[in-house]
């Protein structure tokens, strides 16, 4: 028992708004957005070909959904935002069915987010309904791809809240369940409508890791109250053949072995296991300051790359990626399942893995600082280079890095149309460690690869951005990166004195409101007369963001520590 202000008041029921069957409610739809008829089927086929991240819909099944709202407003918010995404390929595309003439992208978006706020307003205290969510998990997703600033922040909570009001988080509460435990003599129908739900609650879950981790802050889903299970593959879900899941476990140890006992091989349910390691790696890097025993600390990561190395060997054998070229194309008929969604769900599974060894990787040095004191320049000078080069955890993180390089050489040139676009703050990491190498790495390390490696990941950034109109604060903080370690580089001196990161960070870079300056290499402070630092510390140097705060004392194990350190871009850049 538990007081409560919901009067929980419901909608009264309506198959259509205003009576109009499901062709008429497209007209008005399209009346409403001041579009043609044949934009309209032409921006929605390109939103089906081509939308890889989420599978909120049935292929083709808009038009049934428009006829079941209750006003128009809501059928042009939900249409408005799958538009927002679909116009960004009208003009990349010259087929001979394409309109002439189509409204930005963002011309979407803005319609989308002033119908939903109409549509919320006038709802008033009532549940909103599914779509409505549906809706906001893509004008969401569409600022996310801007930037995780303030305004997607916000709008990631709404989501959040929406969901939790239908329930979203429990819809395999053991007590919704049917007396069926083996789930399969189900209604189907019923199962349908209920995995349509799962997807969105877990479209808003996978925004939630994103902008939580790179925010460096707590994730507003709680995952201890979490009873939804893991999405099953589009191939069951769009011929309606219920298939047995599983919970995302809140012990990692056992998410691996809870879906693989499933039998789900959802490529989306296998990614999202992955994906949630993310997160217990921001904990632990976080948590590192407030853990005193190191040992425990550096237990939870083993458990962790333990975990994610049992995830990625049990992986279904199709979505484990062998090398193989990657083309992106699109289906060959409606029916078929898209072969460009499959090579996405190959391409993300294999990124978003290098993502996590990089964050294992990361706290794996961190633990063992001391040993990176015993390479000085002295070593380097001494003919011991290949001390450092072959050291595991050296050889680990640029593994990792060459894992992203190999991936994207073997995908389509235009891969970055299709396929996630926060796969690109992993690309950045992967381009950061060349710049170190190049510059820093040791005398046996091939400098030429090294450049030619950042110039193929550079590219393809570049390409994304311009895409998706956003991240571009990505390549300026590459840029920074590379004055800064090209300054120490040009202070050669003969002092061998301790490493200062904090006068580093205090002069070479500028506090988190502020854009440090790249254009003047002597900049960085006098007391970092050691430029010849080895290169396992100088490995993670492309990860500082400039969070510290000036004038702050702190050792270098302390600094690379913090998970502020960690990720391509500080929330607070401009």
């Amino acid at each position: 028992m538990h007081p409560s202000h919901e009067i929980q008041p419901r909608r009264e029921p309506a198959t259509s708004f205003e009576g109009l069957n499901p062709e008429a409610s497209v007209g008005r739809v399209c009346e409403g957005l001041a579009i043609s008829k044949d934009l309209y089927h032409y921006l929605m086929e390109s939103y089906f070909n081509n939308m890889t991240t989420f599978t909120l819909f049935k292929p083709y099944k808009i038009e049934e959904k428009l006829s079941r709202m209750q006003s128009a407003t809501e059928a042009e918010a939900l249409v408005a935002a799958i538009f927002a995404f679909a116009a960004r390929f009208h003009s990349f595309f010259n087929t001979p069915s394409r309109p002439t003439e189509c409204p930005p992208h963002s011309h979407f978006a803005c319609i989308a987010s002033k119908r939903l706020n109409e549509a919320l307003e006038q709802l008033d205290d009532a549940v909103a309904p599914l779509w409505l969510l549906q809706a906001y998990i893509l004008l969401t997703f569409y600022q996310l791809t801007q930037s995780v600033r303030s305004k997607s922040w916000r709008h990631l909570g709404v989501c959040i809240r929406l969901a939790y009001e239908l329930d979203l988080h429990r819809v395999d509460f053991p007590s919704n369940q049917q007396a069926d435990t083996d789930n399969y003599s189900i209604d189907t129908e019923h199962w349908s409508i209920l995995e349509e739900k799962r997807r969105a609650w877990w479209a808003i879950w996978e925004m939630d890791v994103l902008a939580s981790a790179i925010r460096r802050l707590p994730m507003a889903i709680n995952w201890s109250y979490n009873f939804t299970f893991l999405p099953v593959s589009d191939n069951c879900w769009f011929s309606d053949s219920p298939q047995k899941s599983c919970y995302l476990a809140v012990d990692p140890i056992l998410r691996w072995k809870h879906l693989q006992e499933s039998g789900n091989l959802s490529p989306k349910a296998w990614y999202i296991v992955i994906n949630s390691f993310v997160y217990n790696c921001q904990l632990l890097l976080s948590d590192y300051k407030l853990n005193t025993d190191s040992t425990t600390n550096m237990a939870d990561v083993t458990i962790l790359a333990n975990c994610l190395y049992c995830t990625t060997n049990s992986l279904p054998s199709d979505l484990t990626y062998h090398g193989q070229a990657l083309d992106f194309l699109t289906r060959r008929s409606p029916q078929d399942i898209s072969c460009r969604q499959f090579h996405n769900d190959i391409y993300c599974i294999h990124i978003m893995t290098q993502l996590v060894q990089f964050m294992i990787y990361h706290h794996q040095i961190v633990a063992e600082a001391p040993w990176m004191a015993e390479f000085d320049a002295n070593n380097l000078k001494s003919g011991n280079e290949n001390k450092i080069s072959n050291h595991p955890l050296w050889s680990n993180y640029m593994k990792a890095a060459e894992d992203v390089i190999t991936m994207v050489r073997n995908s389509s040139g235009e891969h970055y149309k299709y396929v996630n676009p926060f796969m690109i703050n992993t690309l950045w990491i992967a381009a950061a460690a060349q710049i170190a190498c190049r510059i820093f790495g040791p005398l046996s390390f091939n400098k030429q690869l090294a450049e030619s490696n950042y110039e193929l990941l550079c590219l393809n950034m570049d390409r994304s951005i311009i895409f998706w109109c956003g991240m571009d604060i990505l390549k300026r903080r590459l840029t920074r990166v590379e004055a800064l370690l090209k300054g120490l580089a040009a202070r050669q001196g003969n002092d061998r004195s301790p490493i200062d990161l904090a006068g580093f960070m205090t002069s070479g870079m500028m506090a988190p409101h502020q854009e440090a300056p790249v254009t003047d290499p002597s900049n960085v402070s006098d007391s970092l007369t050691d430029p010849s630092m080895n290169s396992n510390v100088l490995s993670l140097m492309p990860l500082l963001d400039g969070s510290i705060e000036p004038h702050v004392s702190i050792d270098y194990m302390d600094f690379f520590a913090g998970i502020e350190q960690f990720f391509p871009y500080d929330t607070y850049d401009s």
